[in-house]
């Protein structure tokens, strides 16, 4: 018996879970090593791991997962052609040959190679996706969105490639190894990521209500806008001429403008977020996905301030608190709910209990990394603050391995009302 063929959507969906355990766990091993250095353990390596796989081996995967759930209109009981089974589990093997490759020798020439079949893996995804949407159920507008996000998928690639050849050729011009590396993850984060939850969100909205929430001339927009605001990323925005400022500025109201009246839109309009139909833990997280996409685009805003850029850019903590904002409260947060929502099923207090140690951990986190930047640019010492977010990543870990957890749990219930 072939096994893809007995692979169903549910495996894919705890495998992506399992994934995200693992994340968590390179997250905490790194706090460990912060504090207790350990002569085995190589702090940069262990970063290029834990970053890596959290995209390919956690979020790409679950993405690509659900896609295909959503595309095929199958629920976790279903299976996947053999041709997706195939595309999974070439994304699937090579992400846990970078989570490897990496953790051991850095960018070593394994790794590169790793990295850069990766890469050619997106693309034959993003071939296959494109020709899946060409006669799928998909909406007009939701159809745009996600033939946006794979695009954007394959545009991020571009600055994996500039990094690959940088450090291939041993090229320590900073300034270009910081450029692709922000490139990259900007059209990830922003385009890719964001995109494609949002198609996954608004096509899951449209099966239960039959309504759009949003129309095709902002989807246009706004896909416009994720262009000029990658240079929010690059701390030489000031060296732009006015227009280009201009045009960054008037980008960052436009994307803040249609999320709010979308949200507003949803939350008014649609009983999605109200008691008759999600059961009160998941209006929580929904909540939270909705506050922190919020803070995330206030946050590209202030960063247009004179003089603020280069104060932000200036301390890693707050760097590293807004991507964690945008991956852990925003993507995270979010393909964890869609995950229960494709399951079905879960261990409810086990759930919960999970569930809320996570958000917990996850917002105190944001919280104690906002103070780190911010007492070193009021240049004041804050004892604990690394002790704390030890403490903060064993919580997540400890939420993300209970929800897990939950999913196999005899007793199962649905969290919908």
């Amino acid at each position: 018996m072939n096994i893809l063929n007995v692979i169903t959507v549910r495996n894919w969906v705890i495998i992506s879970l399992i994934n995200f355990f693992i994340v968590g766990c390179l997250g905490l091993l790194m706090r460990v090593k912060f504090l207790y250095p350990f002569f085995w353990i190589d702090q940069m390596n262990l970063l290029h791991s834990h970053s890596h796989f959290a995209f390919t081996g956690w979020i790409t995967t679950s993405l690509i997962v659900f896609f295909f759930a959503a595309a095929r209109e199958i629920n976790h009981r279903g299976t996947f052609t053999h041709h997706q089974q195939l595309l999974l589990l070439a994304n699937l093997l090579i992400s846990y040959g970078m989570l490897i490759s990496f953790a051991i020798s850095g960018y070593s020439v394994p790794s590169i190679v790793l990295s850069f079949l990766s890469v050619v893996i997106s693309y034959w995804v993003v071939y296959y996706a494109w020709k899946l949407l060409s006669k799928s159920h998909f909406t007009k507008g939701i159809r745009l969105i996600f033939k946006a996000a794979f695009a954007f998928n394959l545009i991020s690639s571009l600055g994996t490639f500039a990094l690959i050849f940088l450090k291939a050729s041993h090229n320590p011009d900073v300034f270009f190894q910081t450029s692709s590396i922000n490139f990259y993850l900007h059209f990830q984060y922003n385009g890719w990521f964001l995109f494609c939850c949002l198609g996954l969100f608004l096509d899951f909205l449209y099966r239960e209500y039959e309504k759009e929430y949003i129309s095709v001339s902002m989807i246009r927009g706004y896909l416009i806008t994720v262009f000029p605001t990658y240079f929010l990323s690059i701390n030489w925005l000031r060296e732009f001429s006015s227009p280009v400022l201009v045009l960054v500025f008037l980008a960052v109201i436009g994307q803040l403008a249609i999320w709010i009246k979308l949200i507003w839109k949803i939350s008014r309009v649609n009983s999605f977020i109200h008691h008759q139909y999600l059961s009160k833990i998941l209006q929580l997280v929904i909540s939270c996905v909705g506050m922190g996409l919020v803070l995330k685009l206030t946050l590209q805003g202030i960063s247009l301030l004179p003089g603020i850029s280069e104060i932000v850019y200036g301390f890693r903590p707050i760097v590293v608190a807004y991507l964690h904002l945008v991956l852990l409260v925003v993507i995270s947060m979010f393909l964890v709910v869609y995950s229960v929502l494709i399951l079905d099923k879960v261990g409810v207090g086990t759930f919960k209990l999970g569930i809320c140690v996570l958000l917990i951990g996850v917002w105190l986190n944001e919280g104690i990394l906002a103070v780190q930047g911010l007492s070193g640019i009021m240049k004041l010492n804050i004892n604990g603050s690394h002790h704390a977010l030890l403490i903060l990543s064993a919580c997540m870990v400890f939420g993300i391995g209970t929800v897990l957890y939950s999913c196999f749990q005899k007793k199962a219930m649905s969290l919908l009302n």
